[in-house]
């Protein structure tokens, strides 16, 4: 896979990738509170990295480096499994520094279980419109076994 920055041309197919895998994964979500439009409300102000893989957008990650905060990490339904998500996960890493935190979904088990194997730590608990969510942390160092890992 390749991974580059965004450009504008992108903003279409990621927005409707966004809205796809957000649509499939956050099944407690009313749908009618997503659109096309979330991708750039909700990327504004990030670094925006793709994913590409056969010239095929296969997904994406936005940051933010002035917090160190990964905002968004989505890999198309179709390319999952692939190392992917692990690649792009990286490559934002890699350009931020440590700590670096983010927000998982505490319904969405599959992520939670995914950012625990890449070493993150849950470090505290909060709730949006979405749902609940854990506060993770990576220090580039093996996860702890704190309670919040444990669940």
């Amino acid at each position: 896979m390749i991974i580059r920055a965004f450009v504008e041309e992108d903003a279409e197919r990621l927005a409707q990738l966004y809205l796809e895998s957000r649509l499939e994964g956050f099944t407690w979500v009313d749908a009618a509170e997503m659109s096309l439009a979330d991708f750039t409300r909700n990327t504004r102000g990030e670094e925006v990295l793709v994913g590409v893989e056969n010239n095929k957008v296969v997904g994406f990650v936005s940051f933010r480096h002035a917090t160190n905060f990964i905002h968004n990490l989505y890999v198309h339904h179709k390319s999952m499994q692939k190392g992917y998500g692990s690649q792009l996960l990286d490559a934002a890493t890699q350009r931020l520094d440590n700590p670096i935190t983010l927000r998982c979904q505490k319904k969405n088990r599959r992520a939670v279980k995914f950012y625990k194997s890449k070493g993150w730590q849950c470090i505290d608990e909060g709730a949006s419109w979405v749902g609940e969510y854990f506060v993770m942390r990576y220090d580039g160092l093996p996860s702890s076994n704190n309670q919040m890992d444990r669940e």
